[in-house]
């Protein structure tokens, strides 16, 4: 569970509010809410495939056995190859988002400009390239690595509950106070402010909708122990894939809707919301000194214990490069599934004297640091805006899956655990879930496509997300065709499921 969080990421929670909330009407804590229900037939999708078949790579051995394997590599190679931006993406924000937030957070609080100083001084290119590379951490090997992901979960836990105990003990009327104590511009007139450049603060259905769809972005990752499910205990029941699984959301969800209620309790709602509106909209009238308007800002406004902000934004920090490890922990998983079935070379599952998984780590971080390249030179982060969609369509795939197993792959249905195939409401409990899960995968791409969400649809943007799809199915018909020339058959291997 300690890996799907960190793989979800607390910093992000606090990160992506910077870019939560710039469409109008827009409520993050409930927002929260309805991500984690919209995600609960992803939950019940992929805790009953895993426990039906507990291997390496899940959902490129569920869609590749039942569907075709050009599909289950082209979906799986998208969530990988997508898995491995992120930890370009948090090395970016790390410095703006966290460590110069809190070194400005102190200079609020001590009056010494030396802090903000400072902060313009760390914030450096070649800091990216550092933190992108902290995958290379899983060459130490597993036991190790598991380790050093719980370090990055505890210090992220840590930061979450001393904001949010900061947060509700403090109040909105302390909040005020000191702010206008410290700022040029004041509270109601930053609101004002807000209005009269088109913000609307009334909270809407469509804007709670959307925020949503940022907290999906978040909580992308609970469902990712199904890619190392064979390396779990009793990995074929599924009340262990529920603990991990549905444990991971519900954690995460809790957090989400803690952190933003009470935000919006110690600062308001509407505040929170002009700030987002003018920093995303109208950024010549951004009135805070933070670089973003990240939600552990704010406790600047909250404490005369000088370090604090820069705690808590430490604590945050050391969460969001950490989960740069989880990232390529799981990818590691995929590639050695693709390993297997011979798609890549054997090369690349070679592991040392330590069991460590050298080749293919050294793979993972080299592919993360070309997107560090990216992001730090081209606009890719915002290209990847559509992520959302990515993983609604990669799940609406599996679903399929899921809806004709034990119509067209008898054979292995009856293999699975008698539990898993039993029937609700007339058909099969695995087409049910995959029925529930394709209505909530298409819901999740047309909300992600709102122009509410990220503006008009933009056709780069888009082909930025289904460019990964489509590479994938060309690799494998590549991979298929030289594996024939040397003799093997590939597609034999599709043909059962692969040991545990």
């Amino acid at each position: 569970m300690a890996i799907n969080i960190s793989v979800i990421t607390i910093g992000c929670m606090f990160y992506c509010l910077a870019f939560m909330g710039a469409s109008f009407g827009t409520n993050i804590a409930m927002g929260f809410v309805l991500a984690t229900v919209l995600s609960i037939p992803f939950v019940l999708l992929y805790s009953t495939f895993s426990a039906a078949m507990p291997n390496t790579g899940g959902d490129y051995v569920w869609v590749s056995r039942i569907l075709h394997p050009s599909l289950g590599f082209a979906i799986n190679l998208y969530i990988t190859l997508i898995m491995l931006s992120w930890p370009a993406i948090n090395a970016a924000a790390i410095m703006p988002a966290f460590i110069s937030t809190g070194l400005i957070g102190t200079s609020i609080v001590t009056g010494n400009s030396a802090y903000t100083n400072l902060a313009t001084a760390l914030n450096q290119p070649w800091v990216i390239f550092v933190i992108t590379a902290l995958p290379l951490v899983l060459l130490l090997g597993t036991r190790k690595s598991v380790r050093f992901i719980w370090v990055g979960f505890l210090a992220g836990g840590l930061a979450l509950i001393i904001i949010v105990a900061t947060f509700l003990s403090v109040g909105n009327s302390a909040f005020v106070s000191n702010f206008n104590a410290v700022s040029a511009v004041k509270y109601n007139d930053l609101v004002t402010s807000a209005t009269t450049n088109g913000f609307s603060p009334s909270i809407t259905l469509v804007g709670t909708f959307v925020a949503s769809v940022f907290a999906l972005i978040n909580t992308l990752g609970y469902n990712f122990n199904s890619y190392y499910v064979g390396e779990i205990k009793q990995a074929n029941s599924m009340r262990t894939q529920l603990i991990a699984t549905l444990g991971s959301l519900l954690i995460f969800g809790v957090s989400g809707y803690l952190v933003y209620y009470s935000l919006y309790s110690f600062v308001g709602t509407n505040f929170v919301n002009s700030v987002l509106y003018l920093f995303n909209n109208v950024p010549s009238r951004y009135p805070l000194p933070f670089i973003m308007p990240v939600a552990s800002a704010y406790i600047a406004y909250a404490t005369n214990i000088a370090f604090l902000p820069l705690l808590v934004n430490v604590l945050l920090a050391i969460s969001y490069s950490v989960s740069n490890v989880a990232f390529a922990f799981v990818a590691v998983r995929n590639f050695f599934a693709w390993s297997f079935d011979r798609v890549l070379p054997a090369k690349i599952a070679s592991v040392d004297a330590r069991g460590s998984p050298w080749f293919a780590v050294l793979v993972a971080t080299a592919i993360a640091e070309v997107w560090a390249v990216l992001e730090q030179y081209t606009p890719i982060s915002a290209m990847l805006a559509y992520d959302v969609t990515g993983f609604a369509l990669a799940w609406a795939i599996v679903s399929v899956t899921a809806i004709i197993f034990p119509y067209v792959k008898k054979e292995i249905f009856q293999s699975i655990p008698e539990q898993l195939r039993g029937k609700m409401l007339g058909t099969y409990k695995i087409t049910l879930a995959g029925i529930i899960g394709l209505i909530a995968s298409l819901l999740m791409a047309y909300s992600s496509l709102w122009p509410t969400y990220i503006g008009a649809l933009n056709p780069v943007y888009f082909a930025t997300m289904i460019g990964p799809f489509l590479i994938g199915i060309p690799i494998f018909f590549v991979a298929r065709y030289i594996r024939g020339r040397q003799g093997i058959l590939l597609n034999l291997a599709y043909k059962v499921i692969p040991p545990e």
